[in-house]
């Protein structure tokens, strides 16, 4: 049987509680692991692995990190999807028994406040998922900002889009749904999500009651709730075990109905490239590179919040753009607050880190110095955002008590000393005066020893074992005063102590101890006066936020030429010389060609066909980014833009497979149709680039024919249709609501094939496909065997094949489109349920 110490034992026990996480506990100047969590901790940090004890029974794996490089280690376990408790010492060695330790926080992927980690302009959601039959409470919160939300759903697609809005670092669920088929795959989805179970025991509502203090959940939107309650109690729960202290600076739960926004699904966050673009998924080439010229932190994560939660509301909409085209017609007025905003520091973090008890006095002083400007802020303000500036308080007791109170340039540690100015406290200022005479003291006293003994060499010295010390060399050791009392001998020299050495050193030392002690008093004082001002500093957080972000999107439209778009009660789209926000700003784009697009009562579906390189991805992808952007109330690149609001934007483009999941790239293609034409309305807009590119020709245009039938006459959704299957043209000529239009472009002998870039009315039933070739590089042998090839095609087959639509048997029915019927051999199926038997 193997005996553990006494120290072990402690690991034992403590580790025991935190089953999940890695135990970082402190020995000494190291955090130390063992067991399995040294074997994992040293291959995902790349440190040497030994053990304790080796060569007995008690041997035990173990490797440890340095106690002040924590953090650094942190962020690497937690980028890779650990939970981590820290175990710190909580009394002194004595010699008498085992030193006290205690986990002081648990740190998640969702819950770190490591800088390393966290984007300035980006939100560190942990959520939390219940589950009721098919409906959902889904609640997730950034304890770095305190923000708290909720909602219930009501399916697992509801769900997806939802997860896939926030992109959560980190979800906690009862681990009875680990096995939920449906919910793995979501979660598959989402980007660098992180799953943990985690058994919630407690009574929700009376649990969530007693620590805001309330008698009711009405107040919070949560009155007959009990999905989003459950969540909301699970998360609470959570976030205290893992921060082990009271979550202040979480004021409120904020219930939200997810039909307030446009619902956000994976394929239009990637389709459209709102946060990521190209292969490498950088930042640089999406929309929100071009919209973010935000100044502060907060408000880089306001913008992005917007950009995910697109309104659908009307007067919200129009109110923001009028307090955009407040900026837009002021550009003193923009320069200023823009300059002011660019001043305050991330005061929304600030807070969290100080309620929590880890914040630092430099966190107090950039508190004081962000608040101080508040006063100018309003200042600017004051005659044209009324309301925000009744919202603004400078809070200049507070800014007062942390000016006379914290130095200006403190220490980062808070246990060490050095934080508090003389003068604010008498205790304080005496201890100070203690400590420097004692060191004047020490000064003075090594050259009255000197000149009482004569040796030139004497030094008085200090260590944290012996304390102060006189050192005599060997050689002069027959000079020793009688009352010189022997402390030490080393090889070269003899240490002593003097009574009076001895008395000072007592009295420094203990002044040193108090001084520490007194001033973290006096920190922790000054904490939690900001600490009471919580919900008016979040205030100004949230008001600063907000007017960072206007005034960003003013800047944008100014810079870059946009107009205010004009929010309409009926259903039509009007945009004139619209333009692709990212790509016009490409340097090699050159000079951008703007294009039309008009939806109205009569014009619902338009047909666009042309050559690749055309333009049609583009001119879909900027109809759609522009619908988008005015839905946030952000203006848009355009000539002028009129819109009744769309509820959501559906989007199938390109061709990706998905091998994970056994999906072809035809089946995901297939897939995402079928989920456009179940879930689409006439209120929604739609972008189809290329349907039925995934499977044979006929096969293709048969699907691509079915559902832009299906899409004309029962969906009746705006709908933007690009395609090079060319029978398609004659459809949409005998379809009332429906339009071809197509990509111009230019051929002559001298230049070939040039792409003007430019969308006009009727279709073109050529592909210019081998020109595009030909413009890539291909050698010059296999461009001339393809156009001799494809002049061979069209003498055989393309003369007698072409068909009018009105003859056309692509599901063996002549065509007949009756009732939105199709006949098969399988009887009278919708093109959707054929779509599906695909």
């Amino acid at each position: 049987m193997i005996r553990l110490t006494p120290m072990m034992a402690q690991y034992k026990q403590i580790k025991e509680k935190y089953k999940d996480c890695i135990l970082m506990y402190r020995l000494g100047d190291f955090y130390e692991m063992f067991f399995e969590d040294a074997i994992e901790a040293s291959k995902i940090l790349q440190i040497t692995l030994t053990s304790r004890n080796k060569g007995t029974d008690n041997n035990a794996p173990m490797c440890g990190i340095p106690y002040h490089a924590v953090d650094n280690y942190l962020a690497k376990l937690t980028r890779a999807g650990k939970k981590i408790a820290i175990c710190d010492q909580m009394t002194e060695p004595d010699g008498k028994g085992i030193v006290e330790r205690e986990v002081m926080r648990v740190v998640t992927p969702g819950t770190t406040f490591d800088e390393n980690i966290l984007e300035q302009k980006a939100n560190n959601y942990v959520s939390c998922v219940v589950k009721n039959g098919d409906s959902f409470g889904f609640a997730y919160s950034d304890v770095t900002t305190g923000e708290f939300k909720v909602t219930e759903i009501n399916s697992y697609k509801n769900l997806e889009s939802e997860m896939m809005r926030i992109s959560p670092t980190e979800c906690i669920l009862d681990s009875g749904l680990l096995d939920d088929k449906v919910l793995n795959l979501i979660f598959a989805k989402v980007k660098y999500l992180h799953v943990f179970p985690y058994d919630y025991f407690k009574e929700p509502e009376s649990d969530l009651k007693n620590y805001f203090q309330v008698k009711s959940l009405q107040g919070f939107g949560l009155d007959n709730k009990k999905l989003a309650i459950s969540s909301s109690g699970m998360l609470f729960e959570y976030l205290r075990e893992t921060q082990k202290t009271d979550l202040k600076h979480i004021q409120k739960i904020s219930y939200y109905k997810i039909s307030e926004f446009m619902p956000m699904d994976q394929a239009l966050i990637k389709n459209l490239e709102l946060f990521y673009a190209g292969k490498d998924g950088g930042r640089d080439g999406s929309l929100i590179s071009v919209l973010d010229q935000t100044v502060s932190a907060m408000g880089g994560r306001l913008l992005k919040n917007w950009l995910i939660h697109p309104l659908l509301n009307k007067s919200v909409i129009e109110q923001r753009l009028n307090n955009v085209e407040i900026f837009v017609g002021n550009s003193s007025l923009l320069r200023d607050v823009r300059e002011t905003l660019g001043k305050i520091f991330d005061i929304e973090r600030l807070l969290s880190r100080l309620s929590l008890g880890t914040g630092n006095a430099r966190d107090l002083i950039a508190m004081q110095e962000s608040l101080k400007i508040i006063p100018a802020l309003k200042n600017l303000i004051g005659n044209v955002f009324s309301d925000y500036d009744k919202q603004l308080d400078g809070l200049e007791n507070l800014v007062a008590l942390i000016e006379r109170a914290i130095v200006e340039e403190p220490p980062l540690i808070v246990r060490e000393g050095g934080m508090i100015k003389n003068g604010y406290n008498q205790e304080l200022d005496e201890l100070l005066s203690i400590s420097t005479e004692g060191k004047t003291f020490i000064t003075d006293l090594q050259k009255k020893e000197i000149a009482r003994t004569g040796i030139n060499s004497l030094k008085i010295r200090f260590n944290s074992v012996f304390g102060y010390y006189i050192e005599i060399s060997k050689t002069n050791l027959g000079s020793v005063p009688e009352d010189y009392i022997r402390k030490q001998t080393l090889v070269n020299a003899e240490r002593f102590i003097t009574p009076e050495l001895k008395e000072y050193e007592e009295k420094v030392l203990n002044a040193e101890a108090k001084i520490k002690e007194l001033e973290y008093e006096l920190f922790y004082g000054v904490r939690i006066e900001v600490v009471k001002e919580i919900i008016k500093i979040q205030t100004n957080a949230r008001v600063i936020a907000e007017l960072d972000v206007l005034a960003a999107l003013a800047y944008t439209a100014m810079k870059n030429n946009y107009c205010k778009p004009k929010i309409l009660d009926e259903g039509v789209l009007e945009i004139k010389n619209g333009r692709h926000p990212v790509i016009e700003q490409l340097t090699f784009s050159g000079d951008f060609v703007p294009n039309d697009c008009v939806f109205d009562n009569d014009k619902r579906f338009l047909l666009i066909t042309g050559p690749n390189m055309g333009g049609k991805s583009t001119y879909l992808r900027q109809v759609a980014l522009i619908v988008l952007m005015a839905q946030i109330g952000s203006y848009v690149p355009a000539g002028s833009c009129k819109l009744g609001l769309v509820d959501r934007i559906f989007t199938r483009v390109g061709a990706n497979d998905n091998l994970t999941a056994g999906e072809s790239t035809f089946m995901v293609e297939m897939n995402e149709a079928a989920f456009i034409l179940n879930q689409a309305t006439d209120k929604s807009l739609i972008i189809f680039d290329e349907v039925g590119r995934g499977t044979s020709t006929y096969d293709g245009v048969s699907i691509a024919w079915a559902i832009m039938e299906f899409v004309h006459d029962s969906v009746k959704a705006k709908t933007l249709f690009a395609t090079h299957y060319h029978e398609l043209i004659e459809l949409a000529e005998k379809l009332p609501n429906a339009v071809n239009l197509s990509v111009a472009v230019k051929e002559n002998e001298s230049e070939g094939v040039v792409f003007l870039y430019k969308v006009v009315d009727g279709g073109v039933d050529k592909s210019y496909g081998i020109e595009v070739a030909k413009l890539a590089g291909l050698p010059v042998n296999v461009v001339s065997r393809a156009r001799g090839v494809l002049k061979e095609l069209e003498n055989r087959h393309i003369k007698k094949d072409r068909v009018n639509p009105d003859q056309i048997d692509l599901f063996g029915n002549g065509g007949n489109r009756e009732h939105g019927k199709i006949a098969s051999r399988d009887g009278d199926m919708t093109p959707l349920q054929a779509i599906q038997k695909f």
